[in-house]
């Protein structure tokens, strides 16, 4: 839901509201995990530092939208609406619903298997890691949400506004997350302090597949302008059926690094298939332009 106001406010260009909401959640999230955090409970710090964050970001993002909620509706004017995007909420709401969860589910199996202090480590990497996602990758994603859709509503090209995006993306993440990749260990070491040790290790398996995702983070709405939104919830069912499968064989049979291997191989694999399977749309969109009529 809270992805909805945001896309309500991205189409409307009020900027100050996504900016808001975003940071509400990075500061909710941070501050009350590690509030919890304090009281010796890792994962509830994790777990209620996430639920604590998204209340906050859904109170706000309810609070701005009704404000601007015409005072005549149009009964008719909604129902049309309504059929015209009915692939919204069938679609596009389960999808991004379990993407959020599927997110979240490393912790979970790892918790389930391993002790609370494993689990705290593998989340204080993760989090360091995807901060540039949530702070650099979804505001650029917000701005490609509104300029993809001015394009496609205007028949323009845009394969190479997507990998202009991607390009710049690359250039901005390789430094940071390459130097993690080889020095994860040490510089968690030093910024933490020794206690975090493993969360280094684990954060330099994690950061290529990290690094794909800031990459990836903007050109995920390119499924819902082009009207697609069947193939994201498809593809975030077969993600989260790879997450459990991938962690939870690496746990039983071997050990946390060689399940946090695997799950980031599968990981790159199924984002790469992802782009490619965006390509593929975009291409026979784009060379069908003139049989398509605007949104």
């Amino acid at each position: 839901m809270i992805e909805t106001c945001l896309l309500a406010f991205n189409r409307s260009q009020q900027y100050r509201n996504i900016s808001l909401i975003k940071v509400v959640e990075r500061v909710g999230f941070q501050s009350s995990g590690i509030g919890l955090g304090w009281i010796n409970l890792p994962l509830n710090g994790l777990i209620g530092g996430h639920i604590i964050a998204q209340a906050l970001s859904l109170g706000i993002s309810f609070v701005k939208v009704l404000g601007h909620i015409p005072q005549k509706w149009s009964s008719r004017f909604s129902k049309q609406t309504l059929a015209r995007f009915i692939d919204f909420p069938v679609h596009s709401l389960p999808a991004v619903t379990l993407e959020q969860f599927s997110r979240h589910l490393p912790i979970f199996i790892i918790a389930w298997f391993l002790d609370q202090e494993t689990t705290g480590q593998y989340g204080l990497a993760y989090r360091m890691l995807s901060l540039p996602e949530s702070i650099v990758g979804a505001g650029v994603a917000q701005i490609f949400y509104q300029q993809l859709s001015h394009k496609y509503q205007r028949l323009l090209p845009v394969k190479n506004y997507i990998f202009r995006i991607w390009g710049g993306l690359f250039l901005v993440g390789i430094v940071p997350f390459t130097l993690v990749m080889f020095f994860g260990q040490p510089l968690f070491e030093f910024t933490f302090g020794e206690p975090w040790s493993q969360a280094g290790e684990i954060a330099q398996i994690l950061s290529p597949m990290i690094l794909l995702m800031f990459i990836n983070t903007p050109t995920t709405a390119t499924f819902t302008v082009f009207r697609k939104q069947h193939l994201g919830l498809i593809f975030n069912a077969i993600i989260f059926i790879s997450r459990i499968t991938t962690l939870t064989t690496g746990m039983i049979y071997w050990n946390l690094t060689s399940a946090l291997e695997i799950f980031v191989m599968a990981e790159i694999c199924l984002m790469i298939g992802y782009n490619i399977l965006l390509l593929h749309v975009v291409k026979r969109w784009e060379s069908n332009r003139d049989d398509v009529g605007p949104i």
